[in-house]
Formats: C-alpha cells, sequence, structure tokens
C-alpha cells in the first residue's frame, strides 16, 4: 500500500464499485433484458402460431418478404427461457439452471444439423418435421430450411447464454465475441431489409433467406444478454458515471438509429423521384457530415459538462480533504477487511505512531488489553449491519502509555448495501475521564465523610451544655476530647482527599508529568510504613523484593501521588495481617511496564468480593471495629483506600490488579506503570 504522508482522502475505486446512478440503470438494464427475452419468446410463438393456420403475416410480416421458418422460431423460443433464467435471482436456483442449460443444447442442435445439411449436402428430415412447406415459397431453394445465417446465428446465441459468466484469466469473454458476431451480422441484414438489398439476406447462394422479424429478434437476444449482465463488458460502460459512460448513453443510441434512418430516406427518395440518383451519393456525404458535425458538438457538450461536475466535486474533495486533516479529532480509514488505508495528523499526535507505520495494520495494534473479546465482537457485529457504532475505548500509545478515548466508528456502503470502508473518528478524554471520575469520587467523600464530623460536633455541643450546668466532670472532658480528635481526623480525610483530587483534576496550565525514579519512591513508601507501624505496636516485617528493579528505573508521573498510591495498597495489606507474619513487596519490570506487587497474609478476599473492593466505601471489615488508625489489625476503614489508589494509577495510565494469592493464604495487589527508562543517566556535557 503507498504511504500517505500527505492529506488525500481518495477512496479505492475497483470497477466493481458502483454510485447510487449505476445501481439503477443497472436494475433497469435486468428488467429490460427480461422484457427483451418475453418479447422473442412471443415472436417464436406467433411465427409457430402462423405455420400451424397459415397466417402469412405472422410468418413473413409482409407477403413479399422471406418468412421465418419453424425451427428457427421453435430456436427463438427456447434462447428466450435460457435468457429469462440467467436473470440474477434465478442462477442460484439448480434447476432453472438445468432448464437453461437444456434450452441452449437443444437450440445449439438445431442450428448445427442446418449448419450441416448445408455443409455437407444433405437432407436430415428436420426441416419439415413439425409442417411442410409448398414448394417455390419466395427467397427459399430448401422448403422449411431456415438461413444459413439464421442458423449459425443460432449457434453463438445458444453459446453465448451458457458462457455468459465465463472469463479467461486476461479477462476475455469468450460469449461476448459470439455476440459481436451476431449483433454485427443481424444488424446488417436489417439494413438490408430496409434497403431492399436482398440479395445479402441469402448469406450464401442457394440458401434461403433470412426473415426480417427473425433479425429483430437476434437483435434483441443480443441486447438482452448483454444488459442480463450489466456490470460486465460493454454495458459496464453504460451503467458508469464516468464521462464515457455519459457519452455512450447519450451517443450510442443516436449513432446506431440515424445513419440507417438517413441512409433508408435518401433510398426511398431516389425510388420516389424526389432525388436524382446520380446525386445520391453527394447527399449522403452530406448527411454525413452533419451528422457527425452533430456528434462532435453534441460531445463537446457532453464532455464540458463533465468536467464542470469534475471541479466541482474536485474542490468540494479538497475542502472535505482540508478540514479532515486539520480536525483535532484522529481520523482514520479502513477497507473492508479493516486494514487502515488512512491517518490523518492528529491520529499521529493522541497515538504517537506516524502514518506511515499505522497504513497497512489492522487498528488491533493500539489495542490496551482493556477490553475482551466480547466488546469487540459488539463493535464489528454492529458496523458490519451497516450501523453506526459509539463507545468509550482505552487504547495504548506508541510508548506504551494508556490512553480513553471516545470513537465513533461508521460503515461507508455502495448502494447495493455492500461495505466498502470504515471511518473512525476518535477523541481522547483521557483528562477529561480522570476529571470526571475525580468530581465524581469527590461528590461521594464529601457526602459521606461530613456526616460523621457533624454528628461528633453535635454531640460536643451537648456535652459543653452539661458540662456547662453541672460543672467540671473529668470523664466528660476526656470523652469531649476523644470526640474532637476524632473530628478532626474526619476532616483532616476530606481535606486530604480534596487536596489529592485537585491534584489530579486540574487541567489549566498544569504542569506535565516528570520523570521519577520508582525505586526511590518506592523505598519512601516502604520506610514511611515501617514507621507508622512502630508507632501504632503492630509486629508485623516488611519484606521486600527489588533486586528485579533497576535502581535507575523512571517512570512518568507525579512523586507525591505515586507515593500515596503506595501508601494506601500497604495500609490495606497491614491492616488484613496478623501480628507475627509479614507483608511481601515485589518489584519488576516486565512487558514494558514496571510492576510492584505487595501481598499480605491474611484470609484472602472472598471470589464473590473481588469485583466490588474497589468500590469507594466497601469494606470487608466490621464497621463496628471502625478506628482511625491506618494500620490497627482489622480495625475498619472507610474503605477508600484502594479506591484512591486505582483512582491514581488510572491518572498515570497504569494499571491496578487485586486479587488473591496462589502460594498461600493472603490477597495480592499488582501496581503497574509504563516504563521509560533503566539505564543510568549520562552526566551533562
Amino acid at each position: 500500500m503507498t504511504q500517505q504522508n500527505s492529506m488525500t482522502v481518495n477512496l479505492p475505486s475497483p470497477s466493481t464499485r458502483w454510485t447510487p446512478v449505476s445501481v439503477r440503470l443497472a436494475r433497469r438494464y435486468e428488467l429490460f433484458s427480461e422484457i427483451l427475452s418475453l418479447s422473442v419468446l412471443l415472436i417464436g410463438a406467433a411465427v409457430i402460431a402462423g405455420w400451424l393456420f397459415d397466417i402469412t403475416l405472422l410468418k413473413s410480416v409482409l407477403p413479399n418478404l422471406p418468412a421465418m421458418k419453424i425451427n428457427l422460431a421453435l430456436g427463438f423460443i427456447l434462447l428466450a427461457i435460457s435468457l429469462w433464467m440467467v436473470h440474477p435471482n434465478r442462477t442460484s436456483i439448480p434447476a432453472f439452471c438445468s432448464v437453461k442449460r437444456l434450452c441452449c443444447f437443444m437450440a445449439i442442435l438445431i442450428g448445427s444439423l442446418t449448419l450441416l445439411e448445408y455443409l455437407a449436402g444433405w437432407n436430415l428430415g428436420i426441416d419439415e418435421l413439425l409442417v411442410k412447406e409448398a414448394p417455390g415459397a419466395l427467397y427459399n431453394t430448401f422448403p422449411g430450411r431456415q438461413s444459413p445465417l439464421a442458423a449459425l446465428n443460432l449457434v453463438l446465441t445458444g453459446i453465448a447464454i451458457l458462457t455468459i459468466d465465463m472469463k479467461t484469466r486476461r479477462g476475455f469473454r469468450p460469449g461476448h465475441a459470439a455476440l459481436l458476431v451476431v449483433g454485427i451480422t443481424s444488424l446488417l441484414t436489417f439494413i438490408s431489409h430496409v434497403n431492399g438489398i436482398h440479395h445479402f439476406l441469402h448469406f450464401i447462394p442457394e440458401s434461403s433467406a433470412i426473415a426480417v422479424h427473425a433479425t429483430i429478434a437476434f437483435l434483441a437476444l443480443t441486447a438482452g444478454i448483454l444488459l442480463a449482465r450489466p456490470e460486465h463488458g460493454v454495458t459496464a460502460i453504460l451503467i458508469s458515471e464516468s464521462a464515457g459512460g455519459v457519452l455512450a448513453r447519450r451517443l450510442l443510441l443516436p449513432a446506431l438509429a440515424v445513419m440507417p434512418l438517413l441512409d433508408y430516406a435518401v433510398g426511398a427518395s431516389v425510388k420516389a423521384g424526389f432525388l436524382d440518383a446520380a446525386r445520391e451519393d453527394t447527399v449522403h456525404t452530406t448527411w454525413l457530415m452533419v451528422f457527425i458535425t452533430g456528434l462532435i458538438i453534441a460531445t463537446a457538450r457532453l464532455l464540458e459538462k463533465t468536467d464542470i461536475r469534475r471541479t466541482r466535486a474536485e474542490a468540494e474533495s479538497a475542502r472535505l480533504a482540508n478540514a479532515v486533516k486539520h480536525a483535532g479529532d484522529a481520523v482514520i480509514i479502513t477497507d473492508a477487511n479493516g486494514v487502515i488505508e488512512y491517518a490523518n495528523p492528529a491520529f499521529e499526535a493522541i497515538t504517537g505512531y506516524r502514518v506511515d507505520e499505522a497504513c497497512g495494520k489492522n487498528p488491533r495494534f493500539l489495542k490496551s488489553g482493556r477490553h475482551n473479546a466480547a466488546f469487540y465482537e459488539n463493535l464489528w457485529r454492529t458496523v458490519n449491519m451497516g450501523m453506526v457504532w459509539r463507545g468509550h475505548m482505552v487504547n495504548r500509545r506508541k510508548d506504551g502509555t494508556l490512553y480513553e478515548e471516545e470513537m465513533t466508528v461508521s460503515p461507508i456502503t455502495d448502494a447495493s448495501g455492500a461495505i466498502l470502508n470504515y471511518v473512525a473518528v476518535k477523541r481522547d478524554i483521557t483528562r477529561e475521564a480522570a476529571l470526571h471520575k475525580s468530581r465524581n469520587y469527590f461528590t461521594v467523600v464529601v457526602s459521606h465523610e461530613l456526616r460523621t464530623p457533624l454528628t461528633n460536633l453535635r454531640l460536643m455541643e451537648t456535652l459543653l451544655n452539661q458540662i456547662e450546668i453541672a460543672g467540671p466532670m473529668g470523664d466528660r472532658v476526656e470523652y469531649l476530647r476523644g470526640a474532637l480528635l476524632k473530628t478532626i481526623a474526619s476532616f483532616d480525610r476530606v481535606i486530604d482527599a480534596t487536596s489529592l483530587i485537585a491534584e489530579m483534576s486540574y487541567i489549566g496550565d498544569e504542569k506535565p508529568f516528570s520523570k521519577n525514579a520508582i525505586y526511590r519512591t518506592v523505598s519512601t513508601a516502604l520506610d514511611h510504613a515501617r514507621q507508622n507501624l512502630m508507632a501504632d505496636r503492630r509486629n508485623i516485617s516488611i519484606e521486600t523484593d527489588l533486586r528485579d528493579l533497576p535502581y535507575y528505573a523512571t517512570v512518568l508521573g507525579k512523586d507525591v501521588l505515586l507515593r500515596r498510591a503506595l501508601e494506601e495498597v500497604l495500609s490495606n495489606a497491614i491492616k488484613f495481617t496478623p501480628d507475627g507474619k509479614a507483608v511481601h513487596v515485589r518489584q519488576y519490570i516486565s512487558g514494558g511496564s514496571v510492576h510492584i506487587e505487595i501481598a499480605d497474609e491474611g484470609t484472602g478476599i472472598p471470589e464473590d468480593s473481588l469485583r466490588d473492593v474497589l468500590t469507594p466505601y466497601y469494606s470487608l471489615e466490621n464497621p463496628l471495629n471502625h478506628s482511625t488508625g491506618r494500620y490497627i489489625f482489622q480495625g475498619g476503614g472507610l474503605g477508600l483506600g484502594l479506591t484512591i489508589a486505582k483512582l491514581v494509577m488510572d491518572y498515570h495510565n497504569g494499571e491496578l490488579v487485586i486479587g488473591n494469592r496462589s502460594d498461600r493464604p493472603g490477597a495480592s495487589v499488582v501496581l503497574s506503570l509504563p516504563l521509560v527508562s533503566d539505564a543510568e543517566p549520562t552526566a551533562a556535557a
């Protein structure tokens, strides 16, 4: 595929791609083909009736014209039935195909036997098998025997119907070659009838002449076979919306009809005495010059109109291309198999992939692994049904970071409904999604956390009233002090959560992520956890394995937020680990990401609760044992620790995966962040 670095939105244009006008014309031509087949059938039936009931009008049209033989009439009926059977809606029915072949073979047999009679000088007894013809009939050497030209055309027409869908590797269609002979000879004999040139009607000396309605029937069969497959051969030009197609539709019929009519008019004028025979050639030449001049003028006008439409279409296409090129949203165009054919510059800015890297690939190379197979099956099922798919998707950039996008995928179909391309418009909403999550989280935190301090404040008001009435009471003062401390701690949590949300939600002139040595961030979080364990008098060890993490490994992010996520997960692991046991921390690099695994030695998480543990305020602990301490064993909690950690990881295009340990009882949380570098930084020059 040609690489597309500049913006030129040109969809592929194979010959099978039709415009609505083309499809409409094709359906009309197929219908006209059926009408022609029925017309030929009626001609054949009328001639047979003329022979059976001796009606000259049906046999020869006029008394002074050759009669159509009954064998030829029977051949026309067989060919008309075959032509009716080749309609696209009937070719899939085996019975119709069998009838078509049988009728064609019978027509070919009739024509072949007649040719054999002429060539070998035999009389096989087929000429008057059905009816007897009186000797001495006009233009008739052998009673009941059809013209050799009619017999030949009968054979060629049968072959054309049998091979209507046959094509060689080079695109040659033998059926069309046979029709070319039939069409030319039939047109010549028809003109000969019109002009009274009877010697051509015999084709070879001492043979029967071909009837005028036989030539009309052959012309109808030729047109009917061509129109039955309008997407092939000459008729493909007639249904095309190209300049050639428009010219063919406008000029072909006049070119075929005008010259014979002019020729007939001149000949009739000479016979009637209106024109001197010596001047016949001059008149012919003059009329021919006039006709050709008119044809040239008509062609020029058509080409001018076509050129104007083309110029307007190109200007419209250029405006569309320019709009897509400068769009802020990514736009990609794929073929019907989902292979990318075009991507605009915004795609490069969002994904990090150059256009030439993306073209020729399936968009699946952007997959993040966040969506299951059913998600993509639903997408393809929707667009393959011709409908527009809209949804939210998480994909992966070239540098390994994740991003969220709102995507619309629309199928492009031709007039017949066949899908030609897919167009996807993708808008990066990574920061907007983080802001939305943060706002929701902030609303939940404030509405939940303010209830407890407000209750405590009301309680303190009551106690103060009692103290004022009853005088100093030491136990009540201590209770009041505890309630006040809890209230302060609750407000601290609200402020802490609000600060965290503000940090992640601000999308003004915020500073970009900086490189952070994740080794030092983890070490700082571990030191802080160990200090708090000592303060809360917990007998728990924190065992670390940082051997697989290079000291200089860096990630993009904000150190304060990353440390907060680590501390929340460590706090959660410590609360569920009994005294005398350990919390295990392991770091390693895999798949272009840094992974930090924190595992406890508690009882683990019930399978039916794994899906809910990241929900705000969901807790596995007993609410009656609630404590403000973050490290007290099963001391209760707010149910926000893992929620905050997940929010931070999403904000940094990372992942948080929670589950149960496979080696022993306990839960395991893995924090993953895209790795930027694991090499030691070089000194500045």
